[in-house]
């Protein structure tokens, strides 16, 4: 991967990190160690092995929190997030109905939209760290939301 490609996948990553933190939706770790088919992952907390009740619309707005960093970030269209639109659409019509899915997924786009410009500074610095460090805990994703003091 070049250094624009790892920049591009720990901006994708933090920006699932920080939505899920925004919500309150506790994770195991985000990560941009490639697994499988994808070249980071945010993992939720299991418990008892099951992955914890997340209401559709959260969770969504969380898929969404990549794709639109990368948007915001480098003003481009993502190009590796085909898994995340795959799993939007999986968890709207499971949840709601097919018909609904369009609908509800422009909603939770333009949330996750605004939950970046939002928090712009906090994705940039859990980006940041995540190009040093390969893998964060959620407690490590609260901590950098503080802005860093600046010294005179």
């Amino acid at each position: 991967m070049t250094p624009t490609e790892r920049r591009v996948t720990a901006t994708h990553e933090a920006g699932h990190a920080v939505v899920a933190v925004h919500y309150g939706v506790p994770f195991s770790s985000v990560s941009v160690v490639p697994f499988s088919k994808t070249l980071g992952r945010l993992s939720l907390h299991r418990v008892w092995g099951q992955p914890p009740h997340v209401p559709a619309m959260v969770l969504t707005t969380i898929l969404f929190g990549g794709p639109e960093a990368e948007r915001h970030f480098f003003k481009a269209n993502p190009q590796g997030s085909y898994m995340d639109y795959d799993y939007v659409r999986e968890v709207l019509g499971n949840a709601y109905g097919v018909d609904e899915i369009d609908r509800r997924a422009v909603q939770c786009e333009t949330l996750a939209k605004a939950l970046v410009v939002l928090h712009a500074g906090w994705i940039d610095r859990t980006a940041r760290a995540l190009l040093e460090h390969k893998s964060l805990l959620t407690n490590q994703v609260v901590e950098l939301a503080a802005e860093p003091r600046r010294t005179r």
